[in-house]
């Protein structure tokens, strides 16, 4: 919910692309970090181990959601 507040929620999920023009790439990347950061500080503590070595919001998504989201 605090993903889709800061409209942060495309960029995380993945459903916006990390494009390929080198201007627009900048500006996504410090989406993608910005969004990796609203993670961190939402997340209890004790689930930073599965957090710790990404380098952006949606490899941190991707790596709760791999623990987390039940297949449906």
């Amino acid at each position: 919910m605090v993903l889709r507040r800061m409209d942060a929620w495309e960029v995380t999920c993945g459903e916006e692309q990390k494009p390929t023009d080198a201007k627009e790439v900048v500006t996504w990347n410090k989406k993608s970090t910005d969004r990796l950061t609203l993670i961190g500080l939402t997340v209890e503590t004790s689930q930073y181990t599965y957090i710790r070595l990404c380098k952006n919001g949606p490899k941190a998504y991707a790596a709760l959601a791999a623990i987390y989201k039940k297949p449906s």
